[in-house]
């Protein structure tokens, strides 16, 4: 599951969640009541439980990192790897990786088509009807359950993916229905709780804060609790098809089911919303292992990263060198067993919670630190990290905190600033810092082998318009006069002269059209700014100001005579590296000049949308760089001064 929280009846018990069919498992499993995830986002705990290694050993932080390259690269054997070698059929569906991150393993795998446009708020719900795609858990669940009734000649390992819980909270308004508004509870929070944190753990959320404050002074908490909930009880009616299925086939008594979330999910616990945080609404998930004719209550700390040895254990499976999890068959056993280890959850590089059953150790990238004892304190409201009367049990703790960590596998970082809506939209949003360069265009053309409008287009063949100088004055109504089409230009090569991009990697990506901007932002999970997003982003934009200081430009526009003669007293004639002048008052960088942005609100012309922002050509003669002025371009058409960048 995605985003799973421990609200369920047989964990917490909160606001009645109503899931007939997990409780109905949940009677005949080995329930884990303190089973914690190894990161606290979906690509990153999704990594760690299918390598049985934690993040700061694969160096996959984020949800932009491609744990498929990891895998590959680094011959890296997964979960997957180990059952197939030793004769499992391997089946799968939904969402079992983030983004595009599958591996080519499985003997079959469904994935359901799923729309997701015209989603444009961090946490959006609705109501739909009952074939609505922009949640496909109920193909998933029909697709999973009718492969049970299967008859197969070799022992099967299926693995089962639901977007939900996972926001867009989109489904029938029954399951709203389930859940009236004023018998939801809002969690207990602490008005000052924040005062005994680092300052680390509270920037870290930004937007999360924001976003809690933002529902809160709407009126919307609870409308956000709802929805929640009412995806919870969707995704437990799909997960009764399949228990149904199973229990009708032949495989009922010889199957082993687990069933876990990646992560958690916050709800106003510790005044914030979402997921990436150390704290236990963020870690702590349910976790159930239904072996048939047998079943306990675990109290003991257990980590998502034990799945794997504890399968290998049960299939009598040769051990993997390098697994990071212990085996849990000796806990369902004996109940008085204890770990070995304590359970460690990584967000992000440097940024560590380890806990066992009484303590938690925060250590974050900086050295700050919270310690908590968890079981007089379940909500984390006391940090007693500099407490010398817990230095001991602090310390006990802090030395697993893993001593090489490993630097980010490929280099992604999601750099991205968070724009607040107050006053311009209902939610707000993050945005790329800058635009997408050429690197980051690179690396995802590497992952998916994408060709652009430009590259396959038919008709007069490859290539695209490119800005071509003329030698004196010409007629400036006239944009034939500097636009020519140039065979074989393209984002590899954006001027068509062979002379292609290198050393100019953190420049921008041109050559790009809207189709291509919005395949790329969809590969990472992201989507195109609305344009009002883009306006309000750029609401603080200055037009072509001089710092008298540094004596530069603050944009990348054209100085002199458009379009012959182009003096580049902003330092640069054409395009300029990415974050070379000062950013705006959000953080934000090139929103003002260097190229042109794609957007995704449709002009009013056929098949065309907008861009925003001007570029190194916008001068005297445009003022494209003004945040109010927006251009029409075709969908399939790109330039050298065309380029985009992401929201989420």
């Amino acid at each position: 599951m995605g985003d799973m929280n421990t609200w369920v009846s047989f964990l917490k018990n909160f606001n009645d969640v109503k899931t007939p069919n997990l409780d109905r498992l949940a009677k005949k499993s080995h329930i884990f009541r303190n089973a914690h995830a190894p990161a606290t986002l979906c690509n990153p705990s999704r990594t760690a439980v299918i390598t049985g290694k934690l993040p700061s050993s694969t160096g996959i932080y984020t949800n932009t990192q491609s744990a498929k390259d990891f895998i590959t690269q680094t011959q890296t054997k997964t979960i997957f790897h180990h059952f197939k070698e030793h004769g499992y059929y391997l089946i799968g569906a939904g969402k079992l990786f983030h983004v595009k991150n599958d591996i080519q393993i499985f003997d079959e795998f469904f994935r359901p088509k799923r729309d997701l446009t015209n989603i444009g708020s961090m946490t959006p719900w609705g109501y739909c009807d009952e074939n609505n795609n922009k949640n496909v858990d109920n193909q998933v669940a029909d697709w999973a359950a009718s492969q049970l009734s299967r008859k197969f000649e070799k022992p099967f390992f299926m693995s089962v993916g639901f977007f939900f819980p996972h926001h867009p909270w989109i489904m029938p308004k029954k399951y709203f229905d389930y859940y009236p508004l004023e018998k939801i509870k809002i969690p207990q929070t602490l008005a000052n709780d924040y005062d005994d944190i680092p300052i680390i753990a509270r920037t870290r959320i930004l937007k999360f804060l924001a976003l809690n404050s933002e529902l809160k002074n709407h009126n919307q908490l609870k409308a956000n609790i709802q929805a929640y909930l009412a995806a919870i009880t969707y995704m437990d009616e799909q997960l009764g098809k399949i228990l149904t299925a199973l229990e009708n086939s032949p495989h009922s008594k010889n199957t082993i089911i687990v069933f876990w979330s990646d992560h958690g999910y916050h709800l106003g616990e510790k005044n914030t919303l979402r997921k990436s945080t150390l704290w236990d609404p963020s870690t702590n998930i349910p976790f159930l292992i239904s072996i048939p004719g047998k079943k306990s209550k675990i109290k003991s700390a257990v980590s998502l990263l034990d799945i794997f040895p504890t399968l290998i254990d049960l299939a009598h499976l040769p051990p993997v060198p390098g697994l990071e999890g212990t085996s849990m068959v000796n806990l369902m056993n004996n109940k008085k067993y204890k770990r070995p280890i304590p359970v460690i959850t990584v967000q992000d590089l440097g940024n560590y919670a380890v806990r066992d059953d009484k303590w938690k150790f925060i250590r974050y990238a900086d050295g700050s630190e919270e310690f908590y004892n968890i079981l007089q304190d379940p909500h984390e409201y006391t940090n007693l990290a500099n407490n010398s009367k817990y230095t001991k049990q602090k310390n006990n703790l802090k030395k697993f905190i893993p001593k090489n960590e490993k630097q980010s596998f490929d280099g992604q970082k999601n750099d991205m600033i968070w724009v607040n809506g107050f006053g311009k939209r209902f939610y707000s949003f993050w945005i790329d810092r800058h635009e997408v360069t050429n690197q980051e265009f690179a690396e995802f053309v590497k992952q998916t082998n994408y060709k652009t409008s430009a590259e396959a287009l038919r008709e007069p063949g490859p290539g695209s318009l490119v800005f071509s100088s003329p030698s004196k004055p010409v007629d400036t109504t006239n944009y034939l006069n500097w636009w020519k089409f140039i065979p074989n230009a393209s984002w590899q090569d954006p001027q068509g002269d062979n002379q292609g991009i290198k050393g100019r990697m953190n420049h921008p990506v041109v050559q790009v059209s809207y189709h291509d901007a919005l395949a790329f932002c969809k590969h990472y999970g992201k989507r195109l700014p609305s344009e009002a997003e883009w306006m309000v982003a750029g609401s603080d934009i200055k037009k072509m100001e001089l710092q008298k200081k540094s004596k530069r430009w603050n944009l990348n526009i054209y100085q002199g005579d458009f379009p012959y003669k182009d003096i580049a007293e902003d330092g640069f004639a054409g395009t300029a590296p990415v974050m070379s002048y000062n950013a705006s008052s959000h953080g934000i960088y090139d929103l003002a000049g260097n190229v042109w942005e794609w957007v995704a609100t449709k002009s009013n012309k056929p098949n065309s949308y907008k861009i925003k922002g001007g570029s190194y050509l916008c001068g005297n003669h445009c003022q494209g760089f003004d945040p109010n002025v927006a251009l029409d371009m075709q969908a399939n058409e790109s330039t050298d001064h065309i380029g985009f960048r992401c929201v989420d």
